[in-house]
């Protein structure tokens, strides 16, 4: 062979690995860059489901107090049928001893 091909053979044989590792998204061969570039490829895509979405959860609204039904000299009894007993300066102690206040129309016991 003439030197010129021989020399264009030799450059085939170098650019043709060359170029396959060019091919790579940055361009780098070798074991190294394969790994790098499985480990960052994209995660594949989930398929739709037929199933219909799940539902949020419903958060739970507080029920409204008792409103304060009726009063006589001993306490009062609310519209939930719980009594109320005392009365001084709108203090009051429900059923299970704790202090409540009356706001109003209903009770707030602390």
């Amino acid at each position: 062979m003439p030197p010129t091909k021989t020399i264009r053979f030799l450059l085939s044989l170098l650019l043709i690995p060359l170029a396959a590792c060019a091919a790579g998204q940055d361009g780098r061969c070798g074991a190294q860059a394969r790994m790098e570039r499985a480990t960052h490829a994209a995660p594949a895509r989930a398929t739709p489901s037929s199933a219909a979405p799940a539902a949020a959860p419903r958060v739970a609204t507080p029920a409204p107090p008792p409103t304060i039904g009726t009063c006589d000299s001993g306490g009062c009894w609310d519209t939930g049928g719980n009594r109320y007993n005392g009365g001084a300066n709108g203090t009051f102690l429900n059923g299970s001893g704790r202090l409540c206040q009356r706001n109003g129309v209903s009770m707030q016991c602390f």
